[in-house]
């Protein structure tokens, strides 16, 4: 089931797919927080535990980050991906695409043909993940207070 974790007037809209119930929460509580220690200008955060829930939300929301899971029934996190890259076309999605599958995060060109901007590996890395969103989001953060 899909929910918005923060406020819909925020700059930047998220979505985390993921079918694994406890993983999905866990980076929805890692990127709120990182987030919020990197002092965003904000972002609403929507979760799904399927590509089909995404595919929904990807339709109701204009959306600047997608971070999926690879492995999921019936459509993966890189069938996901390609389907975000058909559809919106004039509106650029960064893309990060979580595996536990190390093959296929080592050869970054096998998940670059679907669209996929970055990868990271499950279980998910904090460092790795606060600098993948200090990379994307670098013109959102508000400078830190002296």
């Amino acid at each position: 089931m899909s929910k918005a974790s923060s406020a819909f007037n925020s700059e930047k809209t998220i979505i985390i797919v993921d079918d694994d119930p406890n993983s999905l929460t866990l980076v929805v509580a890692l990127v709120e927080y990182f987030l919020n220690e990197l002092r965003s200008n904000g972002a609403a955060i929507l979760s799904a535990t399927s590509g089909e829930e995404a595919i929904t939300l990807l339709r109701q929301f204009s959306i600047d980050l997608l971070i999926t899971d690879y492995q999921m029934p019936r459509i993966t996190g890189l069938d996901l991906i390609r389907t975000v890259r058909m559809r919106r076309s004039s509106q650029r999605i960064t893309t990060i695409l979580m595996s536990s599958d190390h093959d296929i995060l080592r050869d970054f060109s096998k998940t670059a043909i679907y669209g996929t901007d970055f990868t990271l590996a499950k279980p998910v890395n904090r460092s790795a993940l606060k600098q993948l969103l200090q990379t994307i989001f670098r013109d959102s953060f508000k400078a830190a207070a002296p």
